[in-house]
C-alpha cells in the first residue's frame, strides 16, 4: 500500500460471497464480520480469524494470503484518531513466530 493511504471500511458482504463462492477461502460456516480495504490490500475480521489479502506488483495478478486465527493473537493495541494523525490504528500480538511486520 502507499505511504500515506488510510484504510477505509468497506462493506463486508460482498467479500462474504467473493471468498465463498469466486474464491473459495472462507469455511462453510465463516463469515466476515468486518473489512477493510488500504489501497489494493484487504483486511478481512472473519468469526474465525484474520485474513489479509495482499496484492502484489504492477499488475495486481500475484495475490498474497495471509490468515491468522484469533487463537494466536494473544492481544492487541488500538490507537484511535486524533487532530495530527487522522487514522486509526490496530496492533496484533501473536505467537506465530514466523509472520513477517507486514504491517499487520
Amino acid at each position: 500500500a502507499g505511504f500515506f493511504d488510510n484504510s477505509k471500511e468497506v462493506d463486508a458482504s460482498e467479500f462474504n460471497d467473493k471468498f465463498h463462492t469466486g474464491i473459495p477461502i472462507l469455511l462453510e460456516e465463516e463469515t466476515i464480520l468486518r473489512a477493510f480495504r488500504q489501497a489494493r490490500d484487504l483486511f478481512l475480521w472473519t468469526n474465525r480469524r484474520l485474513l489479509v489479502v495482499d496484492t502484489k506488483g504492477m499488475t495486481g495478478q500475484r495475490v498474497r494470503y495471509e490468515t491468522i486465527p484469533y487463537r494466536y493473537i494473544d492481544g492487541f493495541v488500538f490507537e484511535t484518531a486524533g487532530r495530527m494523525d487522522r487514522d486509526a490504528e490496530i496492533y496484533c500480538y501473536t505467537t506465530i513466530s514466523d509472520i513477517l511486520d507486514n504491517g499487520i
